[in-house]
């Protein structure tokens, strides 16, 4: 919005643009306004694509022998560990039914850690 607004300041001070009528330099205000909006429209399409990108992210990370994917079987969150041999699942992990569980993976000691109430964290040999 700062481009088009400083455009029309700058516009503005030109001969040309000072011979307008006040209808003329309106509709070139209305226009510079509806660009600042779809600007800030396409910044805010942007912000939750990259948010969703982020969470596709997390939910799907590499380990050294498999695959972890965050998933819904049968209306509960599961954690799976697939292999990347086979394909096979390795392990499943019940994450309730929360939908963005808050949980954190060790793929050092194959260790997830799931924080399930804001006083208890769990943790899991994965």
């Amino acid at each position: 919005m700062n481009y088009v607004t400083g455009s029309l300041i700058g516009a503005s001070l030109t001969p040309e643009y000072q011979e307008l009528g006040k209808g003329t330099k309106r509709l070139l205000a209305e226009v510079g306004t509806a660009y600042g909006e779809q600007a800030q429209a396409a910044r805010s399409v942007a912000a939750e694509a990259f948010l969703r990108a982020n969470q596709r992210y997390k939910a799907s990370q590499e380990w050294r022998d498999g695959v972890m994917m965050l998933t819904q079987m049968n209306k509960q969150i599961m954690l799976l560990k697939i292999s990347k041999a086979d394909g096979q699942i390795m392990r499943t992990l019940d994450m309730g039914k929360e939908r963005e569980p808050r949980y954190e993976v060790d793929p050092i000691t194959d260790q997830i850690y799931v924080l399930s109430s804001e006083s208890t964290l769990r943790s899991y040999r994965f």
